[in-house]
């Protein structure tokens, strides 16, 4: 009896690795395939580029804010909200990454406006239900994949990550139930 116990957990632990690896394989795999392809896809969204310079991004925003669609919050970051494009009013925060005064990459998050720990149905669950598919509306290409991975720390359930050419975006839950993150990856510059 005590064998075949073992048994089974050996089989459970072989099974977990081999598809841990299957997903990094696969994930690995596609960045390797897009970037092989030549499509370079620099769009993030609202004018901001991949490669963007420093100056050229607070120009950008600058005008975004002139029209009333950019604010910055209190972490400093750019804010969006969007009233009306969910079924409840979302914001947005993000800010670019920049590697020799350049955009290499852009993180941020999305919640519900009036989120609450009290209220399932402003949950970050509920969010990244409709946020994935108008990720891949506002990005057109390649489908989001799963991917479960240890990284990064902060995050509850997979990972969902979507490549195209050079562009990679990786979006997934936090665990405080509040908010949707995602990053923006130009793979050519790793």
């Amino acid at each position: 009896m005590r064998h075949r116990i073992g048994m089974i957990w050996q089989y459970l632990l072989i099974g977990c690795l081999l598809s841990m690896t299957g997903c990094k394989s696969s994930h690995e795999d596609l960045v390797q395939e897009e970037l092989n392809s030549g499509k370079v896809n620099d769009s993030l969204w609202y004018g901001i580029e991949f490669k963007m310079t420093r100056t050229e991004f607070e120009e950008e925003i600058f005008k975004m804010n002139q029209k009333g669609l950019f604010m910055e919050s209190a972490l400093g970051l750019i804010d969006i909200k969007f009233p009306d494009r969910f079924k409840y009013p979302v914001r947005c925060e993000f800010y670019p990454e920049f590697k020799n005064e350049v955009i290499v990459g852009m993180s941020g998050r999305f919640s519900y406006l009036y989120w609450n720990g009290f209220n399932r149905n402003y949950d970050n669950i509920v969010l990244l239900q409709e946020l994935l598919p108008k990720f891949e509306i506002w990005f057109k290409g390649n489908g989001f994949i799963e991917m479960e991975t240890n990284e990064p720390a902060n995050r509850v359930g997979p990972v969902y990550v979507k490549v195209d050419g050079n562009r990679e975006l990786k979006v997934w839950n936090d665990i405080n139930l509040e908010h949707v993150y995602f990053s923006f990856k130009d793979l050519t510059k790793q």
